[in-house]
């Protein structure tokens, strides 16, 4: 994690080495408190801005890479 204020969270990531222009990545964000998901998006950059919709909740963050030439990795789990 980059940044994390009550507002947002930035998230950033190592590319892999085996990047290709099909790399894309899905993060998941979930609130701690209730388990919910809160939203699940998909980019293609290593970096993702989360603004937060509840100030002051937890959130926990789930990062995986997609590509078509290959498997999807295994998932990051991030927490605040």
């Amino acid at each position: 994690m980059d940044s994390n204020t009550e507002t947002s969270a930035t998230l950033m990531w190592d590319a892999p080495t085996d990047r290709t222009p099909a790399t894309e990545y899905v993060v998941t964000i979930y609130n701690i408190d209730n388990g919910k998901k809160v939203q699940s998006v998909r980019v293609k950059d290593e970096r993702y801005v989360f603004k937060k919709v509840i100030a002051g909740a937890r959130f926990k963050y789930e990062v995986q890479r997609l590509d078509v030439h290959r498997k999807p990795s295994e998932t990051v789990v991030i927490t605040d």
